[in-house]
């Protein structure tokens, strides 16, 4: 198939809006005349300031330059996108020069980036699911670049981009790279690119150079394609001579760098992408990078200095084990350590990774268009900024301005970025600085007129002469190996050695002093008095800084070294991880003096002072220095070389400490070099991680006290409106004690007919959840979830506001409150109205409210609803019910005013217009298709929930309130509508899609029956309580129970999905109570064979029994039906081995003594033998020796004397670890020790009596995050768990093992079954 050739030219494209812009260049929708195909267009202006962030290539003489910018970094960008060939990688389809832009045409990738999707749907993150899916596909485009010798070095979820079909890309190679590019063949980079809060260590750092190991910039269209993207700081390491595998450059985004981009000591190479790679998935995770609420230079600190951010194990346990593992590997920082991306694609978590159909289903599926998206973020922006809030975008501007300064004049130095961001105050301090701000600003009045006052020297002569400077191109001296200093014209693209020649000439910017060298000649044992007292200022600066050498004023050293240390001693204060000065102190009382070795972790984290005759010279002072600069050579070089030297030697020190050397290392006073012992070191990591743990235990009660408080007001809140109807029955109530007839009846009306509409409502829901009889007639396959629950729960608003308004027209007109029983005359009226006004007036106002404006505000919460069912007739915005009161009140109303109005009437027509509308939003078709065929005129008249359904589907077509007759007669028509109706009605009674997966259920009692999903939906959702409102419908209950008892077979209640899999719940009609009648066995058994025996033959893979259900008097466990039945399909699985594994693992590994009750049962015997094989002593209650006797001899023989036979629960009374399996009373829980925990497996759960004591429920899992369709709380489960028998037959399907598990656990599978669970994204509750 030939490839597709796109014109070249600015006149065979029309730009539309705008859809993206960065630092250097901006992203365009368009129009590719010729094609007539929507395209993307990238425009680099060459005159834009920050057009090209840095040179890649250096200050060379090779670099031309165009209107101030490098061809060389402006054309990499699209010449990689042209040479691509990956489907992962974006690839351009041409690019061309006009005026001083640069026009790359790009495919448009409808879905948008997955910042702008994070920022505008998810800004939670994503599932764990949605970002393996991600990530796999960025991760090929990584080793396909990679392969090819390209370093992408700003991979972010703003590059990464999603088509319409899920296909994801990865673009924009503005600061990419290539090891290949030079004549040497380097293999790292030295260069400063990426972006901080995503940068690995070794980006940082530019040590040994970085290679492909970071990650970002993903991109999404609306068929869920994602594709990596900004290949605008990309990079190549085949790009020199002698194929050199590291660069040194330091471009990027300061949140993504790798640390060695940032240290720039010895380059970067293809590592550094695999650090952002791990950035960016804890950005989907998160909906943010790590570090990116701190300034940028904070940012370089916290990356070097701090552990390597994770997901916490805390915090993140909705994330697998599998996840945090790959993410530990990527942000690991030292380069050599991480995996490549070959090999990271071999990672288990990306075996859940699903197909790009999937992307766009579950991400792209309800999102506005892309440039909405856009739009909307720039409305928040303004807001933001109206607000004086820094918005996302100008924050990332900013980042880039601040890495970008610092390249400018190739003389990046890290140590002055950790001095300015170790005085950043941490976010836990900031509120207090803003309190204090109004106290404090007489002291920053005084820090700033003296760091920043220079007599006779404006900004703008340093600016001039700065740039006099480059122009000319001075060369600028460095130190060689002899310390002797040497001018260098000429230095290789990439090369850092010029920063790193002066490490001991301090960057010192805005003007401000540089200290550096004072802590040189402190750590190197010089005295003051060696220096002259004068501050030296390189002549070769760049613009807005100075290279300056502090040497202290000789009269302070002949001061008190006491008086100083007790008057001027600077403050140090612990925070976080940092240690800083305090915001408070007053920098003219601060002198040199050598820093605390307790304090020194780094030289960027010491206290360095300041004295206050120390500030910038005048012009005529600086001339002078100027003068006497050669004479100071000498000096200059003793201090460089010193610098050498404690770096060598620190960085020997580092490498025995990372080759296990049980010494640590400290500098003190003087220099000298000492070590502590391996004990002081232990001592101290002891300490530490011991202050983490207490950290991360006051963190997660903070966060338990704040939910806890959230669903305190929640549940105050959550029925306060039911109040509004206290009113109406209080002058209901007192219009009866004063015999006033007229005004009892209408406050009674209204009360009755708001009371009936919430029973049609409820009636409807409970008709739509009723599975056994409307499964096969379901619209959408689609089960309703917990957040579609929680956004209807108060559907029923609309009922009360319609309630206020019939109360104000009532007191307002009383001439509606004596109105007739009935009035013919006013039915017909009623009709008419509703068909000439009513129905017209809704389908205009409909077709507005679809307007995109109008549907963002107030339409679009109706839409929000996946699944259609009643109570969405009632989700919707307060316009939209205030739209609805309008049209209900015109037929009524009108009929009223014209004299015809009946209390029938208004009855009559609100009961109707209820009961249409619920109907419609059914996801039950319940009009036969039959009644259109006989009556074809009658589907023009009446809608269907099909025909409804598709306007929820579409929001195209299908406008009208109750008769299709409108869309007609607008053009508005959804022609598939009646096929698709009788093809959903001619199902019924069809066989359906067969599940995966069946958990056989049962009753638990009377009440509890009241929890099924189709009685209360709401209440159904949430952990079973016992409720007031239940208890008058307990005698109701009870006659079902009884109905069931004789008349009912097994049914099917509930369903949800996991990866692509049907899970059933169906349920035994038999209650808890019955299953200890003796005479009833057999018809429960009878029950659970007939249910196992459908499942095989409509062949089902996986049937799990509960609790009940699999007793071992009933059927042994369910081997009683796979003896009967040898030649099952179906696997039979009981389910308590994870069980088993939940119970066991929630014991503590300390415990050395338990009490076991129910210790003979299937549970309690793998719980013993399980426990004594850990050497955990078992005290087994059982009055038969016999059956402990044959459980002791299952047990290994070492492992014998741990299991121990007990007759009275007095036996427990020191044993503070208890496990029931049996009924305790609270007369026999009396004899636990204070303190004492009780692990249960007994149903029902015993009596909490003791209140020195605590309870653990039913040993339950959560099920993983890509459930789907999940609404209804297994029994007091909370939302997502599910009981361990459940969970188990789970695994064992998504394990897809074969065997039967009945009978006795195997207790060599415990830990293999939870193993799998975890593995699956499980979590136990």
């Amino acid at each position: 198939m030939e490839k597709k050739k796109f014109p070249i030219g600015p006149q065979n494209y029309t730009l539309y809006e705008e859809i993206g812009q960065g630092v250097s260049a901006s992203v365009f929708r368009a129009l590719c005349i010729p094609h007539n195909e929507v395209v993307a267009i990238k425009i680099l202006d060459f005159e834009r300031d920050n057009c090209d962030l840095c040179n890649p290539h250096g200050l060379n003489e090779n670099v031309s330059f165009v209107f101030g910018v490098s061809k060389n970094s402006v054309s990499r960008e699209a010449q990689i996108m042209n040479l691509v060939d990956h489907p992962n990688v974006l690839k351009s389809h041409c690019s061309f020069v006009s005026d001083h832009n640069l026009w790359v045409i790009m495919p448009y990738m409808a879905g948008g980036s997955c910042l702008h999707i994070l920022k505008a749907a998810y800004p939670e993150g994503f599932q764990e699911v949605v970002i393996a899916t991600i990530m796999r596909e960025v991760l090929k485009a990584l080793e396909y670049l990679h392969h090819h010798g390209h370093i992408h070095r700003d991979v972010k979820a703003g590059n990464v981009l999603i088509d319409t079909r899920g296909a994801i890309k990865l673009g924009d190679f503005g600061v990419s790279a290539c090891l290949f590019d030079s004549g040497d063949r380097q293999r790292t980079r030295n260069t400063f690119v990426g972006t901080p809060c995503w940068m690995a260590p070794e980006v940082m750092e530019q040590v040994h150079g970085y290679d492909f190991k970071s990650a970002g910039n993903v991109l999404i269209d609306t068929r869920g394609a994602i594709k990596l993207g900004d290949f605008g700081v990309s990079a190549c390491l085949f790009d020199s001579g002698d194929r050199q595998r590291t660069r040194n450059t330091f471009v990027g985004t300061p949140c993504w760098m790798a640390p060695e981009v940032m240290e720039q000591v010895h380059g970067y190479d293809f590592k550094a992408d695999i650090w952002s790679f791990g950035i960016t998935a804890l950005e989907l995770a998160h909906g943010h990078a790590p570090f990116s609420k701190y300034p940028p230079m904070k940012v370089l600190l916290m990356t070097l200095q701090n552990a390597p951010p994770g997901l916490d194990y805390e915090r993140d346990r909705k994330f697998s084990k599998s996840f945090k593992q790959m993410i530990a590997s990527c942000l690991v920082k030292d380069p050599s350590k991480r995996p490549s991306a070959k090999k990271l694609l071999k990672h288990t978590f990306f075996k859940q990774a699903r197909s790009q159909d999937y992307i766009a289903r579950k991400v792209l599926e309800g999102l506005p268009d892309l440039g909405d998206r856009i739009q909307e973020l720039k409305r928040k922006e303004e807001d933001m900024l109206a607000q004086k809030k820094i918005p996302d975008g100008q924050k990332e501007e900013i980042s880039q301005n601040e890495y970008k300064r610092g390249i400018s004049g190739w003389d990046f130095n890290l140590e002055d970025v950790k001095a300015q961001a170790s005085l950043i105050p941490d976010e836990d301090i900031i509120h207090d600085k803003e309190v204090g701000e109004s106290s404090s600003a007489p002291e920053q009045e005084k820090q700033l007129q003296c760091q920043n006052s220079s007599p006779g020297l404006s900004s703008e002569a340093a600016e001039s002469e700065d740039n006099t400077q480059i122009q000319n191109r001075i060369p600028a001296p460095s130190v060689d190996s002899t310390g002797a200093i040497t001018n260098n014209s000429e230095k290789p693209d990439d090369d850092m050695s010029l920063a790193s020649s002066y490490q001991g000439l301090h960057v010192s910017e805005n003007n401000s002093p540089s200290n550096d060298n004072i802590t040189e000649n402190s750590l190197a044992g010089k005295p003051d008095s060696e220096n002259n007292g004068k501050e030296i200022t390189h002549p070769h600066s760049r613009k807005g800084s100075s290279y300056s050498i502090m040497v202290p004023d000789p009269v302070l050293s002949a001061t008190s070294s006491e008086d100083l240390d007790e008057k001027v001693k600077p403050v140090v204060q612990q925070r976080g991880r940092f240690k800083v000065t305090s915001e408070n102190v007053d920098l003219e009382k601060v002198v040199a003096a050598p820093p605390s070795p307790a304090l020194q972790k780094s030289i960027s984290m010491q206290v360095i002072p300041q004295h206050p005759s120390i500030c910038l010279p005048s012009p005529s002072t600086a001339t002078s220095l100027n003068h006497l600069g050669h004479s100071l050579f000498p000096t200059l070089q003793s201090v460089l070389q010193t610098n050498i030297l404690q770096r060598e030697g620190i960085l020997s020190l580092m490498k025995q400490l990372s080759d296990g050397d049980p010494s640590a290392v400290h500098v003190v006073d003087g220099g000298v070099i000492t070590s502590t012992t391996g004990t002081d070191k232990s001592s101290l990591e002891a300490a530490h991680d011991r202050e983490k743990e207490l950290l991360s235990e006051v963190t997660d009660l903070q966060w338990r006290l704040i939910c806890a408080q959230e669903e305190l007001k929640k549940h105050k809140a959550e029925n306060a409106q039911y109040l509004l109807y206290g009113p109406l029955v209080a002058e209901f109530i007192y219009s009866i004690y004063r015999e006033e007839k007229q005004s009892r009846s209408w406050c009674m009306h209204i009360f009755i007919i708001s009371m009936l509409r919430n029973i049609i409502h409820q009636l409807w829901s409970s008709y739509d959840g009723m599975l056994f009889l409307n499964r096969d007639r379901r619209l959408s396959q689609s089960g309703l979830d917990f957040k579609q629950i929680d956004s209807e729960w108060h559907w029923d608003n609309f009922i009360i506001l319609q309630a206020i308004v019939g109360s104000v027209l009532c007191l307002s007109f009383p001439s509606l409150v004596a109105l007739p029983i009935w009035d013919n005359r006013g039915i017909i009226c009623c009709i008419i109205l509703h068909v000439v006004l009513a129905e017209p007036l809704y389908y205009l106002m409909h077709r507005f409210l679809h307007l995109p404006e109008l549907f963002k505000h107030y339409h679009w919460l109706h839409h929000s609803s996946k699944v259609p069912h009643p109570f969405t007739a009632g989700h919707s915005t307060f316009l939209e019910h205030l739209i609805l009161c309008v049209i209900v009140g015109i037929p009524t109303l009108g009929t009223t005013l014209l004299g015809y109005g009946s209390t029938s009437m208004f009855y009559g027509y609100i009961f109707i217009f209820d009961f249409l509308r619920c109907l419609g939003h059914s996801n039950i078709e319940v009009i036969p298709h039959q009644i259109f065929d006989i009556l074809p005129p009658l589907k023009y008249l009446i809608y269907t929930p099909t025909y409804h359904g598709l306007h929820h589907i579409h929001k195209s077509s299908n406008f009208c309130l109750f008769m299709p007759l409108f869309d007609v007669l607008g053009n508005t028509i959804d022609e598939r509508s009646w096929n698709l109706h009788k093809e959903t009605s001619s199902r019924a009674g069809r066989k359906g899609r067969v599940p995966d997966f069946v958990f056989l259920a049962h009753g638990v009692d009377v009440v509890s029956s009241l929890h099924a999903p189709f009685v209360f939906r709401s209440f159904s959702s949430m952990p079973f309580t016992a409720k007031v409102f239940l208890l008058p419908m307990w005698p109701f209950s009870l006659i079902v129970i009884l109905a069931m008892w004789g008349l009912s077979k097994t049914f099917p209640v509930s369903f949800y999905k996991l990866r692509g899999s049907l899970y059933q719940l169906w349920l035994v009609p038999r209650f808890g109570f019955q299953y200890f009648l003796p005479f009833a066995a057999d018809g429960i058994n009878k029950h659970i064979e007939d249910a196992i025996l459908t499942a095989d033959r409509l062949g089902v893979k996986i049937i799990s029994l509960a609790a009940l259900n699999k007793n071992e008097a009933l059927n042994g466990g369910g081997v009683l039906f796979v003896n009967k039945h040898p030649h099952l399909k179906v696997r039979v699985v009981h389910g308590n081995t994870l069980t088993a594994a939940v119970i066991l693992k929630g014991i503590p590994e300390e415990v050395e003594e338990v009490f076991l009750a129910g210790a003979t049962s299937k549970l309690g015997r793998a719980i013993a033998i399980y426990l004594a094989r850990r050497r955990v002593r078992v005290l087994m209650l059982t009055q038969s020796t016999e059956r402990f006797a044959k459980i002791q001899k299952e047990a290994p023989k070492d492992c014998r004397d741990f299991l121990v036979q007990v007759t009275k629960y007095q036996a427990a009374k020191h044993c503070k670890t208890w496990i029931i399996g049996k009924w305790t009373t609270p007369r026999d829980q009396r004899w636990a020790p204070p303190g004492t925990h009780f692990h249960q497996f007994v149903v029902p759960t015993i009596i909490p009596f003791r209140r020195d004591c605590t309870y653990g429920s039913l040993a339950a899992m959560k099920l993983p995050d890509d459930v789907e369709g999940l609404g209804i709380c297994e029994y007091t489960l909370e939302r997502g768990a599910v009981h361990a028998c459940h969970a188990g037959g789970v695994v064992h399907f998504l394990e897809g093992w074969k065997h039967h598990e009945v009978g006795a656990i195997d207790v060599d599978q415990i830990d293999v079954v939870w193993e799998a669970a975890m593995r699956h994204g499980m979590k136990p509750c």
